[in-house]
């Protein structure tokens, strides 16, 4: 049975419509029978209650109306009067045989000493009756006390005592009743109840003197904590109902106070006990309920059956159209909207049909076309359930024969999990998938996606699988070969990643040793050293192994057995590792074999076309890499080799300078020095203070050149003022430097932007007459958007010639050939201001005219 049919909605939806008067129904007489109940409990229990405390009254007034009768009796007054105590016995005996209502009666003297008793005297009987009581009753006549208890609960007895007077009205004793209890409860217990209800009853402090409930009042001396026993000894009748705090349970009661005697009387039940009869009275009507149930059923069952066929009807007729792939023409002759909804259907029906033959000659034409495209096709449902696929996605990435059911994910999967599909134009789509191949290495594939609409079902879509794993590939290998510190760390990373792309068993690089026309192993993975050990060194030659000869005829050379190969490596170990396909490919610059890349597999005649001639690709780029980090060794090393010298230059030749300059002015120091001697000591110091300047000049060059020399930051006018006072010792001529310090100037700078200005203020002072003015002006100039500091310095000496402006700043170049210096002074500033971000220029200070001195622009950028 289908639950969601509209046959079957429609009969539970009768049936809930006819049920609902039903439900309510019983609900409102639920509702009224419990009220009518609850109010016939409460007035039969009060009507109870009250005839109760009727018989109580009735019964204590006729026993103190006994007893009076018996006080005013002759021959007892006279009894006592006369102290006959016999005679009194008798009359009390005679008494009590003819009134029930007394368990005992007794007879005090005027101050309550017992004087005689029936059946015996007992003081306990009066123990009750105090100085006070007797004045009362001596005074007033009757008096009825509390009840007698015995034990916890027992009540036994009531006393009622009567005066007996002289014929002066005078008291010469009392005679004291006590009521028979049990005999209350007969008279209580004669009166009938309907119901089943709780009896009890109190005097007016809340004690029980009756009660017939022994569940759980037993032993309860004091009720006075009930709602209806307060109201009672209140002197109140009614009926209340009691919180269930109280008891545990809710109770209603009724209760009726006896004016004459003071006592009340109560009448309680259980609420449930309402329920019960409630229930009782409803389960009457159960059958009838059941019966219109059934009814209801039967009725909505053939009502809904009949209104809802022709609804069936057309549903069956749609599903086997939609099953069996033809027309069914539905009943269209009625007159109402279903006739309007078959003819609708059955126009439907030869559109959708005819768009059926339409759709499958286009899928004939669209399989075939798909089926003899080049590239891996496949076709998934909207669940990436795949539908087809081509014969080369098949033959070369499906191990399975059969695809139908295969999930998408189960043979590829997207490389990036949460990458969307990237629209490129409307309707075709482009994302990247990963997956293996069916000899298990893994692919990297970029997929066309196009929605096939409903050709396929709703939801399906064409990927057409174009595969980039070499591209992908090399840019991994550009990377690693890009950030790799050191050869070893470049050739291990190429080859891991070389090893889990192509599932390869082993994977090694050889580079060539020149001097002995051999390969050596340089880098390996997925064996063990020993198994590179035996294989690590192969000479260059015709009958070299594998690799050797690789690198002898310049090609690849690959083995599908190397079992059986003549070129294997005869290693025992080698053997039994279980190589069986190995390929060997020279690394070539040009036409020169720089090493070779060896890589091998577990499996016969592994290595196809394509794997190939990617290895021939991955391999020239290994070439191309292993060239360039061998050169940069090769340079790190003669770096290393022109900071040795340098060292050697500035420490050892420096100190032998040191040395020799010291010991010529030391022979210029004596007297009658002949001048000739002079002149050629002062030029020797003077070639070994300018060996000094050389050397301290290369010194600084190859700081800069290293990048050893570190970015601070300073103040540009204080580094000029510095160089200033450090240039002006020259007393051989007369130097004026105007400078004046405009604004704050910080400058992230080497440590050697000092040199800069003194080489620019040296070269003024040194090429220029034996009056010397020097001009520095300090300002800001915007270039590109950014600000650069402009130091210009003017002098007024010899000038630059145009043709020397343009080679000045070069190594060795000296502006006057007749002047001595090492020609790297301009070099260091040009190197110094270039490492800071800035540049220099050199003009003439005035325009057209370079014989009237020169001017040099130092540029700065300005830190932020």
């Amino acid at each position: 049975m289908n639950v969601n049919s509209i046959r079957i909605k429609a009969i539970i939806l009768l049936i809930i419509i006819g049920s609902v008067p039903i439900l309510v129904f019983g609900v409102l007489a639920y509702e009224k029978a419990g009220s009518f109940i609850n109010y016939e409990l409460q007035t039969d229990n009060l009507r109870r209650a009250k005839s109760i405390s009727s018989i109580i009254g009735l019964f204590t007034d006729g026993a103190c109306t006994s007893m009076e009768v018996l006080a005013c009796n002759s021959n007892l007054v006279e009894g006592i009067r006369q102290n006959d105590i016999e005679e009194v016995r008798t009359k009390i005996s005679s008494f009590y045989s003819t009134e029930p209502r007394f368990s005992r009666i007794y007879l005090t003297d005027p101050n309550g000493t017992v004087i005689a008793g029936y059946p015996a005297s007992n003081a306990d009987g009066i123990k009750d009756i105090n100085a006070g009581t007797l004045a009362l009753i001596k005074t007033n006549g009757p008096w009825m006390g509390k009840p007698i208890i015995e034990g916890k609960n027992n009540v036994t007895g009531l006393d009622i005592a009567v005066p007996v007077k002289d014929e002066n009205k005078n008291v010469i004793g009392l005679l004291i009743g006590s009521l028979d209890i049990n005999k209350v409860s007969t008279q209580v217990k004669s009166i009938g109840q309907r119901y089943e209800t709780e009896t009890y009853i109190v005097d007016e402090r809340g004690r029980p003197i009756y009660h017939d409930n022994k569940t759980y009042k037993n032993g309860i001396s004091d009720l006075s904590f009930d709602p209806a026993v307060k109201r009672v000894i209140g002197g109140e009748s009614g009926n209340i109902k009691i919180p269930v705090y109280v008891y545990g349970k809710e109770k209603y009661a009724a209760y009726a106070f006896e004016p004459g005697s003071n006592w009340g009387v109560v009448v309680e039940y259980d609420a449930s006990y309402v329920d019960g009869l409630i229930m009782g009275e409803l389960e009457k009507y159960i059958p009838a309920f059941l019966t219109m149930l059934s009814i209801i059923a039967v009725l909505a069952y053939f009502v809904g059956s009949s209104v809802t066929k022709p609804i069936m009807d057309m549903a069956d007729a749609c599903e086997k159209m939609e099953a069996r792939g033809c027309r069914i023409t539905l009943p269209a002759d009625r007159k109402d909207e279903i006739g309007a909804l078959a003819s609708s259907i059955n126009s439907m029906s030869e559109a959708l049909m005819k768009e059926r033959e339409e759709l499958s000659i286009e899928k004939e034409r669209l399989d075939a076309i798909l089926a003899s495209a080049g590239e891996k096709i496949c076709i998934v449902d909207g669940s990436d359930i795949l539908l087809w696929a081509n014969d080369r996605m098949r033959t070369r990435y499906i191990s399975k024969k059969d695809i139908e059911g295969l999930k998408l994910d189960e043979l590829i999967q997207k490389v990036d999990p949460g990458q969307e599909d990237i629209m490129l134009e409307e309707g075709v789509f482009r994302n990247y998938y990963k997956g293996s191949d069916i000899r298990g290495r893994k692919r990297i594939f970029e997929a066309t996606i196009v929605p096939l609409g409903h050709v396929y079902g709703a939801g399906s879509k064409l990927l057409s699988l174009r595969d980039v794993t070499e591209r992908d590939a090399i840019l991994k290998v550009s990377t690693i070969m890009a950030g790799a510190a050191s050869m070893d760390e470049m050739l291990n990373e190429s080859l891991n990643m070389l090893k889990d792309m192509l599932n390869l068993r082993m994977a090694a690089v050889f580079l060539v040793d020149e001097k002995e026309n051999a390969i050596r192993i340089r880098a390996y993975t997925g064996m063990e050293e020993r198994h590179a050990k035996a294989m690590g060194y192969q000479e260059i030659g015709p009958d070299s192994k594998v690799s050797g000869y690789a690198a002898y005829i310049r090609r690849p050379v690959v083995v599908g057995d190397i079992r059986i190969h003549p070129r294997r490596v005869r290693s025992k170990d080698l053997i039994d590792s279980g190589l069986l396909s190995v390929a060997a490919f020279p690394l070539i610059i040009g036409e020169k074999v720089v090493g070779v890349l060896d890589a091998a597999t577990e499996r016969l005649n592994d290595f196809t076309r394509e794997d190939v001639r990617f290895l021939t690709s991955f391999s020239g780029q290994l070439a191309m890499t292993v060239q360039r980090m061998r050169s940069e060794e090769k340079l790190e090393k003669e770096k290393n080799n022109a900071e040795l010298y340098v060292d050697l230059m500035s420490h050892d030749i420096n100190n032998m300078n040191q040395s020799a300059a010291g010991f010529l002015e030391i022979a210029l120091m004596r007297a009658g020095l002949p001048e000739d001697a002079r002149h050629m000591l002062e030029s020797a110091l003077s070639s070994i203070k300018n060996s000094t300047v050389l050397i301290e000049n290369v010194r600084k060059i190859q700081r800069i050149s290293s990048g050893d020399s570190t970015m601070e930051r300073m103040d540009l006018n204080s580094v000029i003022l510095q160089a200033i006072t450090n240039s002006l010792a020259h007393p051989e001529k007369k130097v004026s430097v105007d400078f004046k310090e405009r604004f704050k100037a910080p400058v992230i700078a080497s440590p050697l932007l000092v040199d800069v200005f003194l080489n620019i203020i040296g070269n003024s002072i040194k090429y220029s007459g034996i009056e010397v003015d020097i001009r520095i002006d300090v300002d800001i100039s915007q270039i590109d958007g950014k600000d650069f500091y402009r130091v210009s310095i003017c002098d007024n000496g010899y000038g630059i010639p145009d043709e020397l402006k343009i080679k000045l700043f070069r190594r060795f170049q000296r502006g006057n050939q007749a002047i001595r210096g090492t020609g790297l002074g301009l070099y260091i500033v040009r190197k110094v201001v270039e490492s800071c971000g800035g540049w220099v220029e050199v003009k003439d200070r005035i325009k057209g005219d370079h014989t009237k001195g020169a001017r040099f622009d130092v540029y700065l950028p300005v830190p932020p």
